[in-house]
């Protein structure tokens, strides 16, 4: 199956982090912080959102059997 699950998502999440850290200086330790923690934010808004569209897919895939 396709189904990739959140262990999968995290991992390349924060693989993708690393890399845009690495690329970029670390000199502003604070402001660099605080765009993680916002960044951090949207993650979780955006996953709460796909989740319930997720869910609704889910259901709709059952009641066309």
């Amino acid at each position: 199956m396709g189904k990739i699950t959140h262990v999968q998502i995290q991992l390349t999440l924060s693989l993708h982090n690393v890399n845009a850290e690495a690329g970029r200086s670390s000199t502003q330790p604070a402001l660099r912080r605080r765009g993680e923690r916002r960044r951090f934010h949207q993650q979780r808004h955006c996953r709460r959102k796909y989740w319930s569209h997720h869910h609704y897919v889910h259901q709709r895939s059952r009641w066309n059997t």
